[in-house]
């Protein structure tokens, strides 16, 4: 083989380096390592010295480059167990055979929206906008058509109806504790009790997302439209923007359905008889609203990307 086809192959295997190591020290940061860094000059002046080192040793011996280029196989090979990305070297740099570096590297981008609201007395419902109303202790929210939530301000503990019906309280790890299936005596209907007498009924088939939230307070009605709805667009659905007023609670015609009842921190729920069907027994807090709470939706978008060598045939 000529030696000039040797040094661009240890020059690609060299490359192949270099990448693996960037990407080993972007995985220990993502564990929260300290990790030292280098600049991309600093890795091409490395680099340059390898391949300079290596060219010396060249012109005095073919056969040194051969172990030379062996021994930088078995380190990247090494070096690849220990990582989740993959590299591919040649296993023979004498056979005659095209030989290839490629090293996949994992990107990963994170998003953390933070969102905080100040409290201030409310009394009985408000509607803030088609998406947000509160009460005096809780905050609801359309996260979009298939997603509300539930945020009693005196604990900051929330509550995410979201899918298919799902329930995702926020102090289990996760994105779903539950399901409205879990509820057998209603196919359409489930109703959340709150601790300050607020209820809440979704209609929702079981197996399908939300049609339709209605707040109920004392003598007052909130009617938001989900997903679901056959009238649901954009500039219609979620909160209307009127609060409506109803009569005597057993005057209101629609159906409860199943019932769970919040206990606890404000995201425990349990049934009529006192079982807990959805997040974890903690004990009762009974405080004023905190002066703000804060909401955090954290969103993970995973990529790879996959850099490879020029493609190098021996003599």
């Amino acid at each position: 083989m000529p030696i000039s086809d040797l040094n661009s192959d240890l020059s690609s295997l060299i490359q192949a380096r270099r990448l693996m190591l960037i990407s080993k020290q972007q995985a220990a940061a993502r564990d929260g390592k300290l990790v030292k860094t280098k600049s991309m000059k600093e890795y091409m002046e490395e680099d340059q010295a390898l391949l300079s080192g290596e060219a010396q040793q060249s012109r005095s011996s073919a056969r040194q480059i051969h172990t030379r280029v062996d021994d930088l196989r078995i380190k990247l090979t090494s070096f690849m167990n220990q990582s989740h990305d993959t590299v591919k070297v040649p296993t023979n740099p004498d056979n005659g055979i095209t030989r290839q570096a490629v090293v996949t590297i994992e990107q990963r981008k994170i998003e953390i929206q933070i969102k905080y609201q100040m409290n201030s007395p409310v009394n009985g419902l408000v509607v803030h906008d088609k998406q947000n109303a509160e009460s005096d202790r809780y905050w609801f929210e359309f996260e979009n058509a298939s997603t509300f939530r539930i945020i009693d301000k005196v604990t900051n503990k929330s509550t995410t109806i979201w899918g298919d019906p799902h329930v995702d309280v926020d102090d289990i790890e996760g994105s779903n504790d539950g399901d409205f299936k879990d509820l057998k005596s209603s196919n359409t209907h489930t109703t959340f009790m709150l601790q300050d007498g607020t209820r809440l009924t979704f209609t929702a088939l079981d197996d399908g997302i939300i049609e339709r939230v209605d707040i109920f307070k004392g003598n007052q009605h909130i009617r938001g439209l989900g997903g679901a709805s056959k009238d649901f667009n954009e500039q219609d659905g979620y909160f209307a923007q009127n609060i409506s007023y109803v009569g005597k609670e057993s005057e209101i015609s629609l159906d409860y359905g199943d019932i769970v009842k919040a206990g606890g921190d404000g995201n425990d729920w349990y049934d009529i008889n006192g079982k807990l069907i959805w997040g974890k027994p903690t004990p009762s807090i009974i405080n004023h609203p905190n002066t703000l709470f804060l909401s955090m939706t954290v969103s993970q978008t995973i990529a790879q990307v996959t850099a490879e060598t020029s493609l190098i045939r021996s003599a």
